[in-house]
């Protein structure tokens, strides 16, 4: 199983939805988003760090804050990933554009060539129902 590119601690959840919004609001179309889709993750990243903030604070931290706080890091989480799966799919993103927004990177895929020779198959014996190849 691949490591998850979003970090699982609150605060390190913050930092990462912090600058993933920087860079695709500076430039969302470079990175295949719509500009409806960057103002949708401003707003969300916005709403992510008031309620981590109200579930934190001494003064405001209660059962229901934390229980919102909980909820709204799927939604977050979630927004996240769909946002990441099109930047990755965007074919003018590049390995710095995801890099910059905390994306992985992927390794270069280098194909397999097709073998010299076709393979053959022996066989060697038959009794009834049973074959042996090589």
């Amino acid at each position: 199983m691949s490591k998850s590119f979003l970090p699982n601690t609150d605060a390190g959840l913050l930092a990462w939805t912090e600058q993933f919004n920087t860079n695709i609001s500076n430039d969302f179309l470079a990175v295949g988003l719509t500009q409806s889709q960057a103002t949708a993750y401003d707003a969300a990243y916005s709403e992510w760090r008031g309620k981590l903030n109200a579930a934190t604070n001494p003064l405001t931290r209660g059962t229901s804050t934390v229980l919102a706080k909980n909820l709204f890091k799927k939604e977050i989480v979630a927004l996240s990933r769909d946002y990441a799966r099109i930047v990755q799919a965007f074919p003018g993103t590049t390995d710095q554009q995801r890099s910059d927004l905390g994306l992985t990177v992927r390794k270069a895929r280098t194909p397999i060539p097709a073998p010299e020779f076709p393979p053959s198959i022996d066989i060697v014996n038959v009794e009834g129902r049973t074959v042996t190849v090589r």
